[in-house]
């Protein structure tokens, strides 16, 4: 797991993976704000962004999902959420993994690491960084759009 403010993150030039590289480019060349929703093709299967929108929910509604295949980079252009993360070795599955989506959702009792996503910060995490992301911050809901870059760990 990586946090940290978008400036800075595409100042990040640490990382010896093309695709994250690759990622880095296109959210500095990209009005992120302005995207409308559906998948935007940056590096074919390697590295390609979704962006949704939708209403948080409450905690009790939520699941850990985590990814074998892809990174995620998740970034909110609008509203606020929380993001659950804990170790994905720790997560109890509702369903055998699906292959072919990259994706398998489950519960987790692990202590989690909570953070805040909005105000520009976004959040880098790895295949072993089960996630439950879409949470209220506050009582209330809140309509989010949210930017997801998948990069394939190579």
């Amino acid at each position: 797991m990586f946090i940290a403010d978008l400036q800075n993150f595409i100042r990040y030039n640490g990382s010896n993976s093309a695709n994250i590289k690759t990622a880095v480019s296109w959210l500095a060349s990209t009005d992120l704000e302005s995207l409308a929703t559906g998948r935007y093709e940056i590096d074919g299967d390697n590295v390609f962004a979704m962006v949704s929108q939708y209403a948080t929910k409450p905690v009790e509604e939520g699941k850990y999902e985590y990814h074998k295949k892809y990174i995620d980079l998740q970034y909110l252009t609008r509203g606020s959420e929380k993001v659950y993360v804990v170790d994905s070795s720790t997560v109890h599955l509702a369903e055998p993994f699906d292959d072919t989506h990259d994706f398998v959702l489950g519960s987790s009792e692990s202590p989690a690491h909570c953070i805040v996503l909005g105000n520009g910060l976004l959040i880098l995490l790895d295949p072993k960084d089960a996630h439950m992301p879409c949470i209220d911050c506050e009582k209330t809901h809140c309509q989010v759009t949210k930017v997801v870059v998948k990069i394939a760990v190579r």
